[in-house]
């Protein structure tokens, strides 16, 4: 008999927190909301998916050229926007490893290399979120004047940052770090693939100067992918009417960012709505237009990447199945 997996059920908790919170702000208070969304500023929101998705794609072009993987930047945003959609649909966003299924069949490379592509592509996403998320508590406690547990969490977490920057000085701390990002970010069945070719890419990394300038130039892309990021969720209070400042999405959407990957729901259904009805309270929003805001921000933020990753994925399809091992696998 084939063991319960528990975990498959946990997006139920986040479909269940959402169900509550349109149940308990009403239907009525959340269509009033929807009467106040400003319609012109839909025009801007395609100019900031386009300028968005180029980052992204351009970032991971620059680590799929730093493991000698050409592709192009044109077909690295595409698929960059598919491992979107398939990681938007699953917990956790372990689904963007379809990504690398794509490169190993387009650039005829093993399915390591271009899972390493993957690795890294969403480790510096993490990294340097986990920074602005760290600055967002210290921010937010000082400023409201919350709790100052908040500050000795967030410096336990700069800890952990700073520990994750020993990754290129001691190779055995950099073995049991990897080990436990890769089990993070990639399923179990595939991690055994990357962590064999470690101690390869640890010396890599070491003798070469020109992919560690690469690795900052990443970095630094990142960092401003993610302002960029800011000042769409800004635009998109505008589009929804919602009255805060820029410096308020600036300290919460990072925090919000980390509650929305938390693998117990799918597209950051429930934790995402939960988080913004909490932080946007302290601003006065109402609910209901908290989960407006919420809404457009699933919407556009999300599900517009999606969408160039679904007509991706519609003009060249890559057809997937699980083994008995619950790996997948080209079908």
């Amino acid at each position: 008999m084939k063991k319960l997996n528990v975990s498959s059920f946990l997006p139920v908790i986040g479909i269940a927190i959402f169900v509550y919170i349109i149940y308990s702000t009403g239907a009525k208070n959340i269509l009033d909301a929807v009467k106040n969304i400003k319609i012109i500023y839909l025009l801007a929101v395609p100019f900031f998916l386009i300028f968005l998705i180029f980052l992204k794609g351009l970032k991971w072009k620059l680590i799929l050229n730093m493991l000698g993987i050409e592709y192009s930047l044109k077909r690295s945003c595409e698929i960059w926007c598919l491992g979107f959609f398939t990681g938007l649909i699953t917990p956790g966003r372990v689904g963007d490893i379809m990504r690398a299924f794509y490169v190993k069949k387009e650039a005829n490379k093993n399915l390591s290399e271009a899972l390493i592509s993957v690795f890294l592509d969403r480790l510096i996403d993490l990294l340097t979120l986990l920074v602005l998320f760290v600055i967002s508590l210290v921010a937010f406690s000082v400023i409201f004047r919350t709790d100052f547990s908040y500050i000795i969490i967030a410096s336990i977490l700069f800890i952990v940052i700073i520990l994750a920057g020993l990754f290129l000085i001691k190779k055995n701390f950099v073995r049991r770090f990897v080990s436990y990002m890769v089990s993070f970010f990639v399923p179990k069945n595939y991690s055994k693939s990357i962590l064999e070719n470690l101690s390869k890419i640890y010396h890599s990394f070491i003798n070469a100067n020109y992919k560690m300038y690469t690795l900052a130039m990443a970095t630094l892309i990142t960092f401003f992918v993610w302002f960029a990021s800011f000042i769409f969720a800004y635009y998109i209070a505008l589009l929804a009417n919602v009255d805060i400042p820029l410096w308020f999405i600036l300290i919460t959407i990072p925090i919000i960012t980390i509650i929305e990957i938390i693998p117990i729901s799918v597209s950051g259904i429930g934790t995402r709505d939960a988080a913004i009805i909490f932080l946007f309270g302290f601003m006065g929003i109402s609910r209901a237009s908290s989960v407006i805001f919420s809404l457009l921000y699933l919407i556009f933020a999300d599900w517009g990447f999606a969408i160039p990753g679904i007509i991706a994925w519609m003009k060249n399809p890559l057809r997937m199945k699980f083994k008995k091992d619950d790996s997948l696998t080209e079908a």
